[in-house]
C-alpha cells in the first residue's frame, strides 16, 4: 500500500539533510539502518525497508553499516535519483 500524496512532495537537498539528521535518533552523528528506514518512510517511500537497504548499500562508502555526515550527500543523490525521476 503506497503512501498517497506524500511521495509527490519535493524536498530540497538541505531539507532532506535536515530530515536525515532529525532521524538520527540516538544523536551519534550516524544513520543506522533502522533510522534510515524511518527517514525513508517519512520521505514518502512506499517500501522504506527496501529503499533504506539499497540507499545504505549505495551510500555507505566505508562499509561500516552507517551513513556518516560525509556520506550524506551520496545518500541524497540516491534519494533524488529514485524519488523524483518520474516528474
Amino acid at each position: 500500500m503506497a503512501c498517497h500524496g506524500v511521495s509527490k512532495l519535493h524536498f530540497s537537498r538541505e531539507e532532506m539533510k535536515e530530515i536525515f539528521r532529525e532521524h538520527d535518533i540516538d544523536g551519534d552523528g550516524y544513520l543506522s539502518i533502522s533510522e534510515l528506514i524511518k527517514a525513508m518512510g517519512f520521505l514518502g517511500h512506499s517500501i522504506p525497508f527496501y529503499k533504506a537497504h539499497y540507499g545504505m548499500a549505495y551510500s555507505d562508502e566505508n562499509g561500516d553499516g552507517f551513513i556518516s555526515e560525509d556520506e550524506l550527500d551520496k545518500l541524497i543523490d540516491y534519494v533524488e535519483k529514485f524519488q523524483y525521476n518520474k516528474r
